[in-house]
């Protein structure tokens, strides 16, 4: 299975293109930053708590 493994899901829904560049801006919450950082944090966490890590 998956066992270890960090899944992240961000998904933007969006009217058009302009809508979405409007939302990865820093100024409206840069809403695919936040997906990555989360993502990041869960792996930090994976390390420190040595989950699917082989110990």
């Amino acid at each position: 299975g998956l066992n270890g493994v960090v899944v992240g899901n961000g998904i933007l829904t969006t009217e058009d293109e302009d809508q979405a560049w409007a939302r990865a801006r820093r100024s409206e919450g840069d809403k695919g930053g936040g997906a990555a950082r989360a993502a990041l944090d869960l792996i930090a966490l994976r390390k420190r708590l040595r989950v699917g890590l082989g110990s």
